[in-house]
């Protein structure tokens, strides 16, 4: 048996450890809590804080056009004396829809493209393909009627001169021969209609034949 005096004094000095422990741990969790929730970087942005993504953009994202394309089609016509074609009861039998005028169909298409010179805008061959009109949509709101003046299916590129007076926004090409796998791609375009949209990745390949995916 302890002296009641030593009892105490051993009890004591347990009870201030334990809130000497406690008191380390409490302050352990709490301080980096106060440290993480001060923010680590100056959320007002500069022009020294931009993506290379932003800079991009701004620098060509005025350069990026609508291509808006209408393709008249002649309705299949059938000789005046086949009246059996008009007939209601042969059109709903095999589920046709002939034609009851002579009047062209109108096929339309959009695309996107960029001004690269005075008045010239870079596309796609595809977009412009068979086109009777073809309309250039600038980022300003303005709409001009452009004209089909060169087209290689090959790499599926296409040149359209802007009718209209510039100035005009512009992006430089740059050269193909200095891009490596890995580098970054930026692509600004407008799919459906949705102006200057931006997707980012990366150069998977070179010089790869598009015939080896079948195409």
């Amino acid at each position: 048996m302890y002296p009641k005096n030593i009892r105490l004094s051993k009890l004591k000095s347990w009870n201030q450890k334990k809130f000497l422990l406690s008191t380390a741990i409490t302050i352990g969790i709490v301080y980096p809590a106060n440290v993480i929730s001060k923010p680590l970087i100056n959320p007002k942005l500069n022009e020294n804080n931009k993506s290379f993504i932003t800079k991009a953009v701004e620098k060509t994202g005025s350069s990026v056009v609508t291509i808006e394309t209408q393709k008249y089609v002649k309705k299949r016509q059938f000789p005046s004396d086949s009246q059996i074609f008009l007939d209601p009861y042969f059109e709903r039998f095999f589920g046709l829809d002939l034609p009851r005028d002579n009047q062209p169909s109108i096929e339309q298409s959009q695309g996107s493209g960029f001004i690269f010179a005075d008045g010239l805008v870079m596309t796609n061959a595809h977009v412009v393909s068979g086109s009777d009109m073809v309309i250039v949509g600038l980022t300003n709101g303005k709409k001009l009627k452009g004209k089909v003046i060169g087209q290689d299916f090959f790499t599926d590129i296409a040149l359209i001169k802007i009718e209209g007076k510039g100035p005009w926004p512009k992006a430089n090409l740059g050269d193909s021969t200095k891009i490596k796998v890995g580098d970054w791609a930026i692509a600004v375009g407008n799919p459906f209609g949705l102006e200057n949209t931006v997707t980012l990745g990366i150069i998977s390949n070179l010089k790869r034949n598009v015939t080896q995916l079948g195409i």
